[in-house]
């Protein structure tokens, strides 16, 4: 069960990434993002897949993506405010606002494939190209 909860920390941190892709009418459509994931030529994107930005990709198949300096910080981000968080209740640290480290388990992208509870989910397309050895042994 969720609840909605008031958390002390809520930090994400990645580079910032602008995504520049073309419209279906042929205007330019430029959307920041926070959310990306480098392994040599190959970059994961995590995006909204009801965005127009996702739309853009999927029918034209092509992007650029530009790494802004931080110099041009107040060109590129939004700032908003979190109003509302909800958090599985056996994640909260009872008696405070913390998150448990040791009880979330986020979805990794480690080394090109997906890394959840300290074990191999299943390989992404990423790893593909790049021969990672599957069959990873789980911790024991």
């Amino acid at each position: 069960m969720h609840r909605i909860h008031e958390l002390k920390v809520m930090y994400f941190g990645t580079p910032v990434v602008l995504i520049g892709s073309r419209n279906e009418d042929g205007t330019a459509d430029l959307a920041p993002m926070s959310s990306a994931w480098w392994l040599g030529r190959c970059c994961m994107l995590g995006l909204d897949d009801t965005s127009q930005t996702t739309a853009n990709l999927l029918r034209e198949r092509e992007c650029v993506l530009n790494l802004p300096s931080s110099a041009m910080a107040d060109a590129t981000a939004f700032q908003v405010e979190v109003v509302r968080v909800h958090v599985e209740e056996e994640l909260i640290i009872p008696g405070t606002d913390h998150i448990d480290p040791l009880k979330w388990d986020p979805l990794i992208m480690k080394f090109c494939e997906f890394f959840g509870g300290a074990g191999n989910l299943r390989p992404s397309r990423l790893a593909e190209g790049w021969n990672m050895p599957h069959g990873l042994r789980q911790p024991v």
